[in-house]
């Protein structure tokens, strides 16, 4: 890997980033067109998003993922889960 195109911490990353990042680890693999409605985010502005991660292998387009939007298929983008761990907090007033 480039290490120019690397990203040395998921912390360093926009709120942007760390939004798709967690819509496909949440959702599972989208197409682009699916993930940017979700995000509220134009269809430009995620390509500019998801290019460095697409380029460090923090995401990947997953051919085989199955389509499960109507209409032309889009490849999905899926989080490369291997490469990194990953931890969740859910913290309530209960």
């Amino acid at each position: 890997m480039n290490d120019k195109a690397s990203i040395a911490s998921l912390g360093t990353l926009s709120s942007t980033s760390r939004a798709v990042i967690r819509e496909l680890l949440t959702s599972g693999p989208l197409p682009r067109a699916t993930l940017a409605r979700r995000l509220g985010l134009s269809p430009a502005r995620l390509t500019k998003v998801t290019r460095p991660l697409l380029d460090s292998a923090v995401i990947y387009e997953d051919a085989t993922a199955p389509n499960k939007t109507p209409g032309r298929p889009g490849t999905p983008l899926a989080v490369h889960a291997p490469r990194y761990a990953f931890a969740g907090f859910k913290i309530t007033g209960d």
